[in-house]
């Protein structure tokens, strides 16, 4: 894409989609897919036709759905589902005949379907409950709407989850009554209108990639969407900043959530204003270290992963994650005892076995590096094909066993 047109694509993904897009490499690589999509011969010729018209909402849907990725699980956060099943669920039912409840961004469905679960187990006779989940990439929602989920939508989840599908061959399938406790529509945050008295707004992992103007705007709607009293949940991540200063913080053991109070807004500010370093120190320092990665901040990427590592020591995962950061900082000596300490944890941790072949083979170790895509090869053979990796953003287990395939035999060449 030429400068001249980079700049301002920048900005109309800011102003129509909300999308804080930092890195030049994926603006590119999002428009590239776009335009194939749109029927365009290149980036350039759709970020024009683009601009010659007032957006159309079907076009910002399509175009943001080569922006967005989806990574969401069932009862993501185990911290949080405790307070909404315990505490705060529990108080909205008796309170309230009828509860409305919003999960804003709420991507392939994972979210509002545990929702609906755990609603009929603490409350299976309440039939007064509507739950709305709304996402601006109209995939996202189909993948929703069907209700069949692979083995990775289920890591971490409760054992009993299960007993809500059924087997259908290597998926699962929501089972009807629980499907039809949710109602999946398309809603752009930035730019559509949002609904009303919503007894609970759960809006996690989105506002963190809008752009400032956005996220501020958002959360004021997100306020005024709120039913009095009315509670909200956001990432750890977007918790410790002055976004929600409308909402007063109310902390659990293990989460921090907001409600929205009538209480005087100076004391509500001032509240928060204390909490803030506390709040810094309970966020997800995983993501916040992914984040600053991913805008390229690696500095700040590895103090935040060195904080993850250290409230979670024997997490194979975060170690993953730094040995990946010590390899854009080109620190290839401290990424390799990151990756071994990661196999060490965890043994079946494919992608550290692939890295490790890889730094080898960059290194002209071709011995070591052909004996670590062996063992990542017999690992991607308990796997289907079409299964996704963990930590690989997207990597399909066949992929990678393709991508081995070449490997191997370079490797093996170089070893004579």
């Amino acid at each position: 894409m030429k400068d001249d047109l980079a700049e301002p694509m920048t900005e109309y993904l800011a102003e129509h989609i909300g999308l804080s897009i930092e890195r030049r490499a994926d603006l590119e690589r999002g428009m590239a897919s776009a335009a194939r999509e749109f029927g365009f011969v290149d980036e350039g010729a759709l970020a024009t036709w683009l601009f010659s018209d007032k957006p159309k909402k079907a076009h910002l849907e399509k175009l943001s759905s080569h922006f967005t990725v989806g990574e969401t699980y069932f009862f993501r956060d185990k911290g949080v589902f405790d307070v909404l099943g315990g505490k705060v669920l529990p108080e909205i039912l008796e309170n309230r005949p009828s509860v409305r409840i919003w999960s804003a961004g709420c991507c392939t469905g994972e979210e509002p379907y545990s929702i609906a679960m755990l609603l009929h187990r603490i409350a299976p006779g309440h039939g007064e409950i509507e739950i709305l989940a709304t996402d601006i990439n109209p995939r996202f929602l189909e993948t929703a709407d069907k209700g069949i989920y692979g083995e990775w939508s289920f890591r971490d989840a409760p054992f009993w989850i299960k007993d809500f599908f059924r087997k259908t061959g290597k998926n699962y399938e929501i089972l009807p009554h629980i499907r039809k406790k949710v109602r999946f529509s398309t809603l752009n945050l930035a730019r559509d209108a949002y609904p009303e008295n919503i007894d609970l707004v759960i809006c996690r992992n989105v506002l963190m990639y809008f752009s400032r103007e956005k996220a501020e705007q958002a959360a004021s709607c997100l306020y005024e969407a709120a039913a009095d009293k009315g509670w909200l949940v956001v990432s750890p991540t977007e918790s410790p900043d002055r976004l929600f200063s409308r909402f007063e913080p109310v902390r659990f053991q293990n989460a921090i959530l907001y409600r929205k109070s009538s209480k005087d807004q100076a004391v509500r500010e001032e509240r928060l204003e204390a909490s803030v370093a506390e709040e810094e120190l309970d966020c997800d320092a995983c993501l916040m270290a992914k984040q600053c990665a991913d805008r390229g901040n690696l500095n700040e990427a590895e103090n935040w992963c060195k904080r993850a590592i250290e409230s979670e020591k024997l997490d194979p995962g975060r170690h993953y994650l730094y040995a990946t950061i010590l390899h854009e900082m080109k620190r290839y000596g401290e990424e390799e005892d990151a990756l071994r300490k990661v196999v060490y944890l965890d043994a079946s941790f494919i992608l550290a076995h692939f890295a490790l072949g890889n730094l080898c083979l960059s290194q002209w170790r071709g011995k070591e590096a052909a004996n670590h895509f062996r063992n990542t090869l017999a690992l991607l053979e308990k796997l289907p094909q079409g299964e996704t990796l963990p930590e690989s953003d997207g990597l399909a287990a066949g992929r990678l066993a393709g991508i081995i395939g070449a490997l191997t035999g370079r490797a093996f060449r170089e070893n004579g």
